[in-house]
């Protein structure tokens, strides 16, 4: 027969059945039409389609009506390929939203999700995360983060971890082959496995900067460091510094100190009106409150510096202070731990002056001196230098034989007749040694020189009283305060109640009585009257 052509008289002109008759069957090679319909019932079979026209293949849908589904495609820049899965499903468009358990089958598609707009958020104990569950034919499931952490967490008798609320945390490194003692420090052996330390090394060999550096900036309440201790069996300390200094240049030789602390208050942090502040470098504090039974002592510093001999000049300073600022400041404070307003304070201040000084809220601030050996004041060599005491007390000696408080002289040695208590002049020997004789009023030579109570047997160790408060050794008589007393011209060495009046004899008051077991104000006069009867 060969090739038939059936032509339109005019383009888009002429149609093969109608939209209620329709060809039961037709085969083509190439078929081009405008519109293609087939029956609801029917199925279309080819090779391949070719959309050569924007409008693109057209669904009507279970119902004939003005709704239509139409794919079309973008306009290609290149060849492009969509494959449809081998699986049965519905296909999800790139805007797709599905709803609260609705199930994706993740084994077969593969989505690729954006997240660059999703809306940040923490993950916490509570929250869930999507995952591909491999027991459930490859579809997905939810867990919640505290599952997780439990699974990775694992047994602990094997991991050494735990978790809770979905935290993890390291309860024991045994299982993972860390076998130390309790309070090791741990560290990386340099191969990547965890050590345990009893001590830490520090390599020392940087040149600059810091081995151990801490940042306490954000530390509010309570230490950087703490180092507690219930035993204090330490011979050593807690910490110890051990120098030893094997350089022989004074270049960068402890400039600041084996231990330095440094505190700074910027002038643009002053401290406000009506505010108090008290800033301290260094506090120690030891409190013994046991009830001790054998002898407790307790020392908050003990500093102790010491040089072997050598033929330079060496100075050994075990505290040394420099406080600036104003002359109102103190080098050394020492308050009263019952009230802080009681104190005591040393301080220098403007061409190396030295002050002492107390303070207390009810006058109480006495200083007390007290030594088994000499106390010695001292001033410069010229003769502008001098030790000046505004005000000084002496006391009324006690009812003890030879007690006294006054001015004594360490000067010369006594006659064999001397003992304590005597009174006695100033002579010389047979040497012209100076030598001191036991006084009597019953002659001018006896009576009339320098007197002095002696205080020993030997008066340049055991010192003779010149004047001031002294018990004397026998009896002056009592209910007599204040009456003058006089050197006795009866018995020498000794005082009396009573004025010689023999001829010759000598009136010498050598004091004034001030209690009833003889004590005397020790004031030898001036002056003196011979007698003559």
């Amino acid at each position: 027969m060969g090739t038939k052509t059936i032509t339109p008289r005019t383009n888009n002109d002429g149609q093969i059945g109608s939209s209620s008759k329709y060809w039961d069957k037709g085969f083509f090679n190439t078929l081009h039409v405008n519109d293609l319909h087939t029956a609801s019932s029917s199925t279309l079979s080819a090779n391949g389609i070719s959309v050569t026209a924007n409008a693109g293949i057209l669904f009507e849908g279970s119902n004939a009506d003005e709704f239509e589904t139409v794919v079309t495609a973008v306009n290609p820049t290149a060849d492009r390929a969509i494959l449809l899965p081998d699986a049965s499903g519905v296909v999800s468009l790139s805007d797709t939203t599905y709803s609260a358990g609705t199930l994706l089958d993740l084994s077969t598609t593969t989505f690729n999700v954006d997240l660059t707009e999703a809306a940040a958020a923490t993950i916490a104990a509570g929250d869930n995360i999507i995952f591909l569950d491999g027991g459930a034919s490859g579809t997905h499931s939810k867990g919640s983060i505290n599952d997780v952490a439990t699974l990775f967490a694992g047994t602990a008798a094997s991991t050494g971890l735990s978790a809770s609320s979905g935290v993890l945390s390291v309860t024991d490194l045994h299982p993972v082959g860390v076998d130390g003692s309790s309070g090791d420090i741990l560290a990386d052996g340099g191969n990547g496995t965890i050590v345990n330390h009893g001590t830490i090394s520090i390599d020392g060999s940087a040149t600059n900067g810091q081995m151990i550096a801490i940042d306490a900036s954000a530390v509010s309440t309570g230490n950087a460091i703490k180092i507690t201790d219930s035993t204090y069996e330490r011979a050593s300390g807690h910490i110890e510094l051990n120098i030893t200094d094997t350089a022989t240049s004074t270049t960068n030789r402890g400039g600041n100190g084996i231990m330095k602390v440094q505190y700074i208050r910027p002038n643009t942090s002053p401290v406000a009106a009506g505010q108090s502040l008290t800033s301290i470098g260094t506090e120690i504090r030891m409190d013994d409150n046991a009830t001790n039974v054998g002898t407790s002592e307790i020392i908050g510093l003990d500093v102790h510096c010491d040089f072997a001999n050598t033929s330079g000049t060496t100075t050994a300073v075990g505290v040394l202070t420099r406080v600036g600022g104003s002359d109102n400041n103190y080098d050394i404070k020492m308050i009263n731990d019952a009230d802080d307003s009681e104190f005591a304070a040393i301080y220098v201040y403007d061409g190396g002056a030295l002050g002492i000084s107390t303070a207390s809220d009810d006058s109480t601030g006495n200083i007390d001196i007290i030594a088994d050996g000499n106390i010695t004041l001292t001033s410069g060599n010229d003769h502008h230098n001098y030790t000046s005491i505004k005000r000084r007390k002496m006391s009324v000696t006690s009812s003890t034989d030879h007690d006294h408080d006054g001015d004594v002289v360490y000067f010369g040695a006594a006659d064999g007749s001397v003992s304590q208590g005597d009174i006695c002049y100033l002579g010389k020997d047979g040497s012209n040694n100076a030598t001191w004789f036991r006084a009597q009023a019953n002659a001018e030579s006896t009576s009339t020189s320098l007197l002095a109570i002696c205080l020993g047997t030997d008066p340049a160790t055991d010192g003779m009283l010149l004047r001031g408060m002294v018990t004397l050794d026998h009896n002056t008589s009592d209910n007599n305060f204040g009456d003058p007393v006089y050197l006795s011209d009866t018995s020498a060495g000794d005082a009396d109640m009573t004025a010689p009046a023999d001829n010759n004899e000598v009136v010498r008051v050598i004091g004034y009585k001030m209690g009833n077991d003889d004590e005397i104000w020790f004031c030898p006069d001036n002056t003196w009257v011979v007698v003559t009867a």
